[in-house]
């Protein structure tokens, strides 16, 4: 990445967010490629700033690629003229044009959901907030012990093998994975990763959590294990590392119909390469679906979906089993399994 792109988004990360130095520069090593920040400049100069990296995802069974945005920011003198529309815009359109299917932020404030929602995003990704006392000990961690090398070959592999029995999920990388692991804070916040082995030393969970600026709450961003004992034993040498703090597990959505809550957001950028997965997957399903995408029009078509295989039909004139927006479609791809069983449609709820 040239220099200039790096201080161009610097500078407007800083002015915008309040941003430490440390932190914009760990934001900047994340980033790898040239194009993986995107800038706008009005007369020479820079005014509008974010992020778009790419990151394998696991979708019905195959893997497709996902533009993860962040940090979208304009500097304050350039505000309310549109510059972020334009940007955004373009980020989709460079999205699509990459061969990833869809897009997908964290919106750090509930009514950015709202902004954010205007270029075609929909609340997708959800968590299980689970809440826990002071006192509450997570079982009692016999039969497991903590692994030696946290970013050791064995736990790399199991976690890959952690997150692909996830039937819809962001698949990190291995150097992602390594350095979540030797800094697992979050927003400048302190935090710790733990890694637990069994009695023949096999690593069967793992998690990562941050401590609040008082001190008070503990934080369980990422839980995953090959069993529910596993995971409290990692809960429990969480415990046993912050003795006397409550605790909030962000867990992902599971089978027990409790209230979730929403974390994330995602657009369908290639409306062909998403149901052509999904034919694929579900060679049963024998649907027509018209969409309408007003962003990217490249997405607006009737789509025919039979023995396995997606057609391109704009020529019927027939009303469609569903004529929806494209976000819409994003909803009905990523809703719980059995909202697609009522719809006739093979919904899968993803984790971020």
């Amino acid at each position: 990445m040239t220099m200039e792109k790096k201080d161009a988004a610097r500078k407007i990360w800083k002015e915008c967010f309040g941003y430490s130095d440390v932190r914009i520069s760990r934001m900047l090593d994340a980033v790898c490629d040239d194009n993986e920040i995107m800038l706008l400049e009005k007369g020479g100069q820079p005014v509008s700033a974010l992020a778009m990296r790419h990151f394998d995802f696991l979708f019905h069974g195959d893997i497709v690629g996902l533009s993860m945005i962040s940090h979208c920011a304009t500097r304050r003198a350039s505000r309310g003229n549109g510059f972020m529309s334009e940007l955004m815009q373009s980020a989709l359109l460079e999205a699509r044009s990459r061969g990833d299917m869809m897009a997908a932020l964290v919106p750090v404030r509930d009514w950015l959901c709202f902004l954010f929602g205007k270029w075609g995003f929909s609340t997708v990704f959800y968590r299980d907030i689970q809440r826990f006392t002071s006192l509450h000990a997570f079982g009692s961690g016999r039969g497991y012990h903590p692994v030696g090398d946290p970013a050791s070959d064995e736990v790399c592999t199991a976690f890959r093998e952690m997150v692909m029995r996830r039937p819809c999920t962001v698949v990190v990388s291995r150097p992602d994975f390594l350095r979540r692991v030797k800094d697992p804070g979050y927003n400048d916040a302190p935090g710790s990763f733990v890694a637990m082995a069994d009695t023949d030393g096999r690593v069967v969970s793992m998690a990562w959590a941050t401590l609040s600026a008082d001190g008070e709450l503990l934080t369980v961003t990422d839980l995953l294990g090959v069993d529910r004992e596993a995971m409290r034993a990692a809960m429990h040498e969480l415990r046993r590392i912050y003795p006397d703090v409550a605790v909030r597990i962000m867990a992902a959505p599971g089978d027990e119909h409790r209230r979730l809550y929403g974390c994330g957001m995602a657009r369908i950028v290639d409306v062909g390469q998403c149901l052509s997965k999904i034919a694929a997957a579900n060679p049963g399903l024998c649907t027509t679906i018209r969409v309408a995408d007003r962003l990217i029009p490249d997405n607006s078509h009737y789509y025919a979906i039979e023995n396995g295989t997606l057609y391109l039909a704009d020529e019927r004139s027939d009303r469609p089993a569903f004529d929806v927006t494209a976000e819409v479609l994003c909803r009905m791809v990523f809703s719980s399994p059995e909202i697609g069983s009522v719809l006739g449609f093979p919904s899968v709820r993803p984790v971020l």
